[in-house]
């Protein structure tokens, strides 16, 4: 009974930091820590921003390039999508066209039997795969 309570509590919680986390974009911005504000500027405005590291540098793997662009739901469709180095997210996202031209199966296990795309990578990513399965 008493994990039941918990749990009530908790999702009772959770909903209502829910619930004021849909305030408009000024509430949000000024309610957010300082660690999430490159977050939610990048929310709302919908433009990627450069990530640091953490000494401070710029990732170049995240930067936005000129080759990119900005979609109207606010993605960004990156512009180089045959690099191994692109950063490809739920904002980043590939051209619906592209298809890597080194795909293939990788030598491991899989849950299903049957010939599935699910099953091809790129070439560099299958083998580093196939040494984590690697008993060596």
């Amino acid at each position: 009974m008493k994990k039941v309570w918990i749990l009530t509590l908790l999702s009772i919680s959770l909903a209502a930091c829910s619930l004021a986390s849909t305030g408009d974009e000024q509430e949000s911005k000024e309610d957010a820590p300082v660690s999430s504000q490159k977050e939610v500027d990048q929310t709302f405005s919908g433009e990627e921003t450069e990530q640091a590291n953490a000494d401070g540098t710029k990732d170049p793997a995240s930067a936005k390039t000129e080759k990119d662009k900005v979609l109207e739901d606010g993605t960004v469709e990156v512009g180089e999508p045959e690099s191994l180095q692109v950063v490809v997210n739920k904002n980043r996202k590939l051209p619906g066209d592209y298809v890597p031209d080194d795909l293939t199966v990788p030598n491991v296990p899989f849950y299903f039997q049957e010939d599935h795309p699910k099953k091809q990578m790129r070439e560099e990513a299958a083998r580093a795969l196939e040494g984590l399965f690697c008993s060596c």
